[in-house]
């Protein structure tokens, strides 16, 4: 930068140059940055004074573009130009993609204000838009002005003030890589599981104790994406892995389950476990494996009739793949034209669960822990699940009750329709109108992607059922880390141990689910996943020095793709 310059900004204070540079945060936030950064080098602004002033610009800049489009929505000469497209749909996928979109809006240049400008036409909620403005632009702010400062100030001195010009071209030109490259494309990436309903007070749940005010409402944390809910996880499981000197330590914990049932086991092998005198507490189920070349004829319908006849299975069945996670692909069959259909659509060459449909309302996760070497083990966590519902009005059709929901309307692309994972309701149900005080129920699978609720049932816990689940575990070969997801008919019964049917056990990756009870803080969330994380990583450690060895990390993570890759190709869930 010529010597005038910067003899003229030297000229002037600190306050006065951080002034412009939040004036020019409503401009152009990278150009901001890369100022900011040449102004902490050459004129020895404070660091936090000015990451304070980015950050509170960068966050009032995201409500001034919001607040521009919310403004155009309310004038009517705006809303002439904006005609042709479904107004309903696009509102209800900014609403369930809020965060995914914001950190896309940070990351690729030229979109935040369009992005923005769209988020207030559409009525996307404020507060959630305004928590992640918040959450996003401190790792945007913070991050991006250290790499300007590391090249700006390091790497390029022999460039000396030019080197702020490559300074912002390369952040431009790495943005725009990470846009169009394929394997980065953050676009390309599925919403996460999220908790979307429950009914209102008026909705009742058989055998299950009534949500409270508390459990129906919508918190924030339950928002944040996925990848970076779990990314302390993540780190604290590398910490861990270079702690007991493997990254796959968990693949022991439970050695008769592949990959110790972190991903990618079989669910019917995991099923199978249970000796001959606790098969009574498992669903009936049978293994049907589609044919590689799969014949267009009816062979292989009748191949899964006959499998279920000998089974002694009768419809309705709940069908859903063998390797799975969160509910994909798992569909309620009610009869052979169905069930059919499901095959038919199913990728050929792999397996299926036919299972018997448990009519108990009542559903749990029930989280089991034993020490090898121990007697007796625990439960560490029950969860009980509330299947996403809505309640009727009588005036309301089930598409508004949806929308109108503070919960459903966040993942309203699932129930609506608009999303390949979920067949959804059909038009014929949404547009009726359902009687005031009568619930419907959104979905058939009790999995949070799709709209379930988890609450804490911690404090149900018996010595009877603590002993009932212990049995069950302990019949099982080498089982040890693992969760029971369960329908149980009434919660009196399932305290004494009894009337309850599993429908699928899961492994070492599965998680104690109660910690998603709205009334946990995030604090606690956190202490509670970080605590079963370390458990584990223990369990697997006992069962390496007893001969059990880990699964070689590339064997390890070969699970996990093959399970992702499965996933993409499964029918959608209903």
């Amino acid at each position: 930068m010529p010597e005038a310059i910067q003899e003229l900004l030297s000229s002037h204070s600190w306050w006065e140059i951080c002034a412009v540079l939040f004036a020019s945060t409503f401009v152009h936030e990278d150009v901001a940055i890369v100022a900011a950064g040449y102004f902490i080098d050459k004129q020895h602004l404070p660091f936090m004074l000015v990451l304070l002033t980015l950050y509170i610009g960068v966050v009032l800049s995201d409500l001034t573009v919001y607040g521009l489009g919310a403004l155009a929505r309310r004038t009517p000469w705006a809303r002439r130009f904006v005609t042709g497209f479904d107004s309903e749909r696009a509102s209800a996928w900014v609403s369930s993609n809020l965060g995914l979109l914001i950190v896309l809006c940070r990351i690729v240049p030229g979109l935040l204000f369009p992005a923005f400008v769209a988020c207030g036409w559409l009525n996307a909620p404020f507060r959630r838009f305004f928590f992640y403005s918040v959450v996003t632009a401190v790792p945007f702010v913070v991050l991006t002005l250290l790499v300007v400062l590391f090249f700006g100030g390091s790497v390029l001195q022999g460039l000396g003030d030019w080197a702020w010009l490559v300074v912002l071209a390369s952040l431009l030109g790495l943005s725009l890589l990470i846009a169009r490259h394929p394997r980065l494309n953050i676009l390309e990436r599925k919403e996460p599981a999220a908790v979307a309903d429950a009914c209102a007070e008026a909705c009742h749940h058989a055998g299950m104790p009534p949500l409270t005010p508390v459990a129906r409402g919508v918190r924030l944390i339950e928002k944040i994406p996925d990848a970076l809910f779990y990314t302390p996880l993540t780190l604290y499981w590398l910490w861990l892995g270079w702690r007991y000197g493997s990254m796959s330590l968990p693949s022991a914990a439970n050695p008769c389950i592949e990959g110790g049932g972190c991903w990618g086991e079989s669910k019917a092998a995991s099923l199978d476990g249970p000796g001959s005198e606790q098969r009574c507490w498992v669903a009936p189920y049978v293994r049907f494996c589609k044919s590689e070349a799969s014949p267009d004829d009816g062979r292989e319908l009748n191949r899964a009739l006959e499998a279920m006849r000998e089974a002694g299975i009768e419809f309705p069945v709940v069908a859903k793949p063998d390797i799975g996670w969160q509910g994909f692909g798992v569909s309620l069959v009610d009869d052979v034209d169905m069930l059919d259909r499901y095959i038919r659509s199913f990728p050929a060459g792999v397996a299926m669960l036919l299972q018997a449909y448990i009519p108990y309302e009542g559903e749990a996760g029930v989280f089991y822990i034993r020490k090898p070497g121990d007697a007796v083990g625990v439960l560490h966590s029950l969860a009980l699940v509330y299947f996403p519902y809505v309640v009727g009005d009588g005036v309301s059709t089930l598409r508004e009750l949806i929308l109108k929901n503070p919960r459903t309307a966040g993942k309203s692309d699932l129930y609506l329709g608009f999303s390949t994972e979920h067949s959804g309701l059909s038009s014929r149900d949404l547009e009726s109108v359902p009687e005031a005080g009568k619930s419907v129920r959104l979905s058939m699978a009790g999995s949070g992607r799709l709209g379930s609720i988890y609450c804490d049932g911690r404090s149900y816990i018996t010595p009877a059922m603590t002993a009932r689940f212990d049995a069950l575990a302990q019949s099982m070969p080498e089982f040890y880390f693992g969760r029971f997801d369960i329908r149980f008919k009434s919660l009196e019964a399932l305290q004494r141990g009894e009337e309850f049917s599993i429908v699928e056990i899961n492994g070492a990756c599965s998680e104690p689910l109660h910690i998603w009870d709205a009334s946990i803080s995030v604090r606690e969330k956190y202490r509670q996943l970080f605590g079963a994380l370390v458990l584990l990583f223990e369990v697997g450690n006992i069962n390496r020095s007893r001969g059990f060895q880990p699964l070689p990390v590339r064997d390890f993570l070969e699970l996990a793709r093959k399970q992702r890759e499965l996933i993409s190709q499964y029918p959608s869930s209903t």
